[in-house]
């Protein structure tokens, strides 16, 4: 009989009994608790890394290393410069949330690979009377955990050129042994730290108010465990004090 004699017949659906040897899958209403259970068991696999690492102790730390530099924008093209001469502190916690401290950097000894540039750099950052380029970690909130890292949002306030503002910066923590490396790259506008000089040669020479400002810096647990105080180095920089955004 060929093939097309069973094209017209009426197709029939098999109707499935108990006593049929077909099992029926089963949804999340039917599942049978042992089941439930191991999937309950491999999600708690899936999420207990990050769980794990949201608790992780910090040690009270000093700064071992690091650097701060900035992407600027002028008529001649684009150029950076960047410093290594760093201080800071953090003080420990039950885990990363619980974490404050501050970072600062002596702002004179920015360097651009241009000593012209510098001298003027110098002079619209005005070092001599506000000298400290500084970031006080007041709030830590993890956004995200994996492996030996944590995306944070650090809260806290930046200072420079004597104007302190409130700002809040996503971050890379990444655990390094016993070390701690802080990393983050934020937009800056210039003229929110009220610095001038950004025009030379009756305007020809124009440095974009917008830089990319990157910090990278790596603690080490202090040897004093925090017996030690530090409030002297984190006192305020000198000058005008603005609270913004």
């Amino acid at each position: 009989m060929s093939s097309n004699a069973h094209s017209d017949r009426p197709r029939r659906e098999r109707q499935y009994h108990h006593d049929d040897d077909w099992v029926e899958p089963m949804n999340a209403g039917t599942m049978p608790g042992w089941r439930s259970a191991w999937l309950g068991f491999v999600a708690l696999l899936l999420v207990a890394p990050g769980m794990v690492h949201a608790q992780r102790e910090i040690a009270s730390s000093v700064v071992a290393e690091g650097r701060l530099g900035f992407d600027g924008y002028a008529t001649p093209g684009p150029w950076s410069a960047w410093t290594d001469s760093v201080a800071g502190y953090l003080t420990g916690g039950a885990s990363i949330e619980e974490v404050r401290g501050w970072v600062e950097f002596p702002a004179a000894t920015l360097d651009s690979d241009n000593g012209r540039r510098d001298r003027d750099m110098r002079k619209s950052l005005e070092t001599d009377k506000y000298p400290m380029i500084r970031f006080d970690v007041l709030g830590v909130r993890e956004e995200e955990a994996f492996g030996d890292s944590s995306r944070v949002l650090l809260q806290g306030t930046f200072d420079l050129h004597g104007v302190r503002r409130e700002v809040a910066l996503e971050a890379m923590v990444g655990f390094e042994g016993s070390k701690i490396r802080l990393r983050t790259d934020f937009p800056l506008n210039l003229k929110d730290y009220d610095i001038g000089g950004l025009s030379k040669m009756l305007g020809i020479l124009k440095m974009n108010k917008m830089i990319t400002v990157h910090v990278d810096v790596v603690f080490e647990p202090d040897p004093d465990g925090g017996a030690t105080s530090h409030s002297a180095s984190a006192s305020a920089p000198s000058g005008s004090v603005a609270i913004g955004r």
